[in-house]
């Protein structure tokens, strides 16, 4: 009888634990986040963030970061996201390849891939004003301009997916590395030519060597002339 009633106590000493254990990981889940942004609203799930912010983004856009430990944190735990967030794309661009607001917007736009019908107008407008500041980092001017013209037509369609996507390309980091190599490439080479006709004595070896050439040219045509007026003056012309 003892040892059965040893059992027992064991057992219901698991099933509290249990309990316990379920109340602790229901209570986290109820958690509400604790962004500054959102903190009022008591948001407890990724949908209700992301609505709060869409509707949050007429008072706040251009303005508010999106840089928000608290923010991301929630968001990416609510959708189980396991693995680290890196935007490999943009590595030849390491300003926007490390920019830690670009990475709490590809959270957030993860979030809302797991709804297919949501729509964000306010919230992906206020995330393109934000990416368009950021577009400075980017050295070519016309693709630069480019980018900022592709902003602007996706704000209104609602999707923070495709808006990222428009930035966040192997593409976009290759045109503008590319584009500064050559840029810089050709700097070099004009800076060197300025150098070259700074030296005063190679200034004087083209000036003499252009002198030289003209005096050249000058006399040929002081001899056919010359000889013009010779050959009319024997003939009689």
């Amino acid at each position: 009888m003892a040892a059965c009633s040893a059992c027992a106590s064991t057992s219901s000493s698991r099933r509290s634990a249990s309990a316990s254990s379920a109340r602790s990981t229901t209570s986290t889940r109820r958690c509400p986040c604790q962004s500054a942004l959102l903190k009022p609203y008591h948001v407890t799930t990724a949908l209700e963030a992301l609505k709060t912010l869409d509707a949050l983004a007429r008072n706040l856009a251009p303005e508010t970061s999106f840089l928000d430990r608290h923010l991301a944190a929630f968001v990416a735990s609510k959708i189980d996201m396991g693995k680290e967030i890196r935007l490999h794309e943009l590595a030849t661009l390491p300003a926007l390849a490390h920019n830690g607001e670009l990475v709490v917007l590809k959270i957030l736009a993860k979030a809302q891939q797991k709804d297919d019908r949501l729509e964000l107008t306010g919230l992906v407008t206020w995330a393109a004003m934000r990416i368009e500041r950021m577009l400075d980092e980017i050295h070519n001017r016309p693709l630069r301009r480019s980018l900022k013209l592709q902003l602007r037509k996706l704000a209104g369609g609602g999707s923070l997916g495709e808006l990222l996507s428009a930035v966040i390309n192997r593409d976009v980091a290759t045109q503008d590395h590319e584009g500064f190599a050559k840029a810089i490439a050709l700097h070099q080479i004009n800076s060197g030519q300025i150098e070259r006709f700074r030296n005063p004595r190679l200034v004087q070896y083209y000036a003499n060597d252009l002198g030289g050439k003209l005096a050249t040219a000058l006399s040929y045509f002081v001899l056919g002339i010359t000889g013009y007026v010779t050959l009319t003056s024997v003939m009689g012309i």
